[in-house]
């Protein structure tokens, strides 16, 4: 389980300078102010690990906030007698696969490179690929199998992440991925096939850069999770499952200041600093 590797984590309070610009600091037209900003048009060379860190607030209003509210799903708490379990294929340093721990009984984490847990000590949990890229076989999936698939992956693969993760996932799966990611004939076709259960937008940006996490910084980039959900029959489903009929689409919009009501101090400590690997080093 990977909540083991930060059970010995010493978890200091940030100075409150640290803490004050994470609140009250979105802009009336959504973008949050700070460092330079990451136009729309994010391009990537085909061979790019794209390593874009995702802020740690961003899953846990995901899974604490944005699931309960639109499917009725609650991520079983350690404890619990029911396990639940999610496999993060592109886990980089932690940064969602981290905060999961806290919403599934079990955390499976995996990435083709290996960037390291910060401040841990710790290599990446399961080195491989999730798609067979780069020449390599597919990671098979864990033993047991696993509930839900979440990641935020490159966005040059991030159709092959979805057909895998759809093929994998019992419950449900949850791509962090450019907004943008709606359009485009493929991309339609696919969810012609695989409905999208909804998609979601944040009206405060989320802000994300290469190689780095920046608590401070700014997007002119939307980002948006889509999530599938399957339903009792074990179908994808558009339906919203008030009338257990097929539907549209839906949309959801993260209210603002999603990132103070889901900041922890202890995430400045994890990923705030230097880093083992800052570049990756890929398998194979």
């Amino acid at each position: 389980m990977l909540d083991s590797l930060f059970d010995n984590l010493p978890v200091q309070l940030a100075p409150v300078d640290r803490l004050g610009p994470i609140k009250g600091r979105v802009q009336p037209n959504g973008i949050v102010q700070g460092a330079a900003a990451v136009m729309a048009g994010r391009i990537e060379p085909v061979d790019s690990l794209d390593f874009f860190p995702t802020p740690p607030w961003v899953i846990r209003c995901l899974l604490g906030e944005v699931l309960p509210e639109i499917t009725g799903y609650v991520g079983q708490l350690r404890g619990k007698s029911v396990v639940s379990s999610v496999w993060e294929p592109a886990c980089g340093a932690g940064h969602m696969a981290g905060p999961m721990a806290d919403f599934f009984d079990v955390v499976h984490a995996s990435d083709v490179a290996d960037y390291g847990f910060p401040n841990l000590g710790q290599p990446c949990p399961r080195r491989g690929s999730f798609v067979a890229e780069r020449g390599l076989d597919p990671l098979p999936e864990p033993d047991g199998g696993v509930d839900w698939v979440i990641t935020n992956p490159p966005f040059n693969l991030s159709l092959a992440f979805a057909r895998r993760a759809l093929a994998v996932a019992r419950i449900g799966v949850v791509l962090l991925v450019r907004l943008g990611w709606l359009e485009g004939i493929e991309r339609w076709r696919f969810r012609q096939e695989f409905p999208l259960f909804c998609a979601v937008s944040f009206a405060q940006r989320v802000a994300m850069f290469k190689g780095r996490w920046d608590p401070d910084g700014s997007s002119a980039t939307a980002y948006a999770a889509m999530i599938w959900l399957r339903d009792n029959n074990g179908n994808w489903t558009s339906g919203c499952g008030a009338c257990g009929e097929p539907c549209l689409e839906r949309t959801y919009c993260v209210a603002p200041q999603a990132d103070a009501r889901w900041w922890q101090p202890q995430d400045l400590d994890r990923w705030g600093g230097a880093w083992p690997r800052l570049d990756g080093v890929a398998y194979g």
